[in-house]
């Protein structure tokens, strides 16, 4: 792949020589893709945005094309593998990325959670009775494994959404001023460095938001391309005082859940949270008036955090799914009846596939087996104790009850993991 540097990076290679002529080949370029967005940048040396608009633009160079068909050539491979497991298997395995998610967009913005308290409330996301800490965050993730996404019209829309992803999360003090959005001033940085500076008013958000819905509505632009774009202008917008970075991520992987798969999706904030000064510095660049407003640096960044995450769930995929075949042959041949053997497979998948929990719960469990099979759930319910009692299984949690696999049934398989 051939190098391609930042505007403001070649007025520094190339000493006495116009910048202004190379931004004219690239914004004028045959290949170049114009949007219907423009930005103030920032006078970094000034710490200041300045009145002039530059309309956002990309320049298709070979990076940008290969890396898309990498993505969806990865995302064949995935959909591929993911129909090959069986259904135990296959959701434990998108809660495990869930998780990860969750933690890292959290972790990104330094809010403080913990895998436990993210688990409980994946566990509680159907449960009308009980409120759990981001029970509606995990609730609206998880939905991205059914390809949902939520229709952005009207300005109301984005604020029902921030609402209801953030439920309970933003500080009363940090909440929205005006009719739906921020009425003030923000600005972004240390006693040193401003990195973002947005619009004053609730009037200019809404002005800058208008033209992002009109935007994203639009079908003319790779759906990949688009989702980048839209999800850097939302950031520039920065239409409320808290949660805009965890809102753009959610609309970046909804987006993206539809439009390639869900398992690449929810993989994308955690390969951010390794990488997480840089993520920063690509909005940054962006809004550097020396760039032009050239955007394409900041879309193969995404598109290789996407590529990151998509070997990660690959590597997994494989891994997961050859160990799952193994102890499906080693259970063949102990010669458990039918319904002991499906009862210890199902354990094996949410074992093997969920990393953070690996339990099933005992009324979900009978559920399964009783759909598969003609048997009692007093016959069901016997089974699974006598399971314990041969110590294959433990109990792990009493309200509702939990159960998984112990390190007696691994040594009995044979599997050292």
């Amino acid at each position: 792949m051939s190098k391609y540097h930042l505007l403001r990076i070649y007025s520094y290679q190339h000493p006495g020589k116009p910048v202004t002529s190379e931004f004219n080949k690239r914004f004028n370029g045959y290949g170049t893709i114009k949007f219907p967005l423009a930005i103030n940048p920032i006078d970094v040396r000034e710490q200041i945005r300045i009145p002039t608009q530059l309309p956002l633009f990309l320049v298709q160079i070979e990076d940008y094309n290969s890396l898309l068909t990498i993505i969806r050539e990865n995302s064949a491979q995935i959909k591929a593998l993911i129909g090959k497991l069986p259904g135990v298997a296959r959701e434990q395995f998108f809660i495990d990325l869930l998780i990860k998610e969750i933690k890292g967009t959290n972790d990104i913005e330094n809010v403080a959670s913990t895998t436990k308290e993210i688990n409980r409330a994946v566990e509680n996301i159907n449960n009308h009775n009980k409120t759990v800490r981001f029970q509606s965050f995990a609730k609206m993730y998880f939905d991205i494994e059914n390809g949902k996404t939520y229709q952005l019209n009207e300005l109301k829309d984005i604020r029902v959404l921030y609402d209801s992803l953030l439920k309970g999360e933003i500080k009363k003090s940090n909440l929205p001023d005006g009719k739906l959005f921020r009425d003030g001033f923000v600005r972004i940085g240390n006693s040193v460095q401003t990195v973002h500076l947005s619009k004053n008013s609730e009037d200019e958000i809404n002005q800058q938001l208008e033209n992002w819905l009109k935007f994203i509505n639009l079908d003319k632009y790779d759906p990949i391309l688009k989702a980048c774009v839209a999800h850097y202008y939302f950031e520039y917008i920065h239409p409320f005082y808290d949660g805009n970075g965890r809102l753009g991520r959610y609309l970046f992987c909804s987006y993206i859940g539809k439009k390639v798969d869900p398992y690449t999706a929810v993989s994308f904030s955690y390969q951010i949270t390794q990488k997480k000064a840089r993520y920063y510095k690509e909005f940054q660049e962006v809004e550097n008036e020396k760039n032009y407003g050239e955007i394409t640096l900041f879309v193969i960044s995404l598109l290789k955090y996407l590529v990151s995450g998509q070997k990660y769930v690959l590597g997994n995929l494989k891994d997961d799914h050859n160990i799952l075949n193994f102890v499906k042959k080693k259970l063949e041949d102990f010669d458990y009846p039918n319904f002991e053997f499906n009862i210890l497979y199902v354990y094996a998948q949410s074992f093997l596939f969920n990393s953070f929990d690996g339990s099933v719960q005992d009324t979900s469990l009978i559920s399964f087996i009783k759909s598969t099979e003609k048997i009692s759930t007093k016959k069901v319910k016997t089974a699974i104790e006598d399971l314990e009692k041969e110590g294959l299984i433990k109990t792990v949690k009493g309200r509702p009850k939990k159960r998984k696999l112990t390190t007696k049934f691994l040594d009995k398989i044979g599997l050292n993991i």
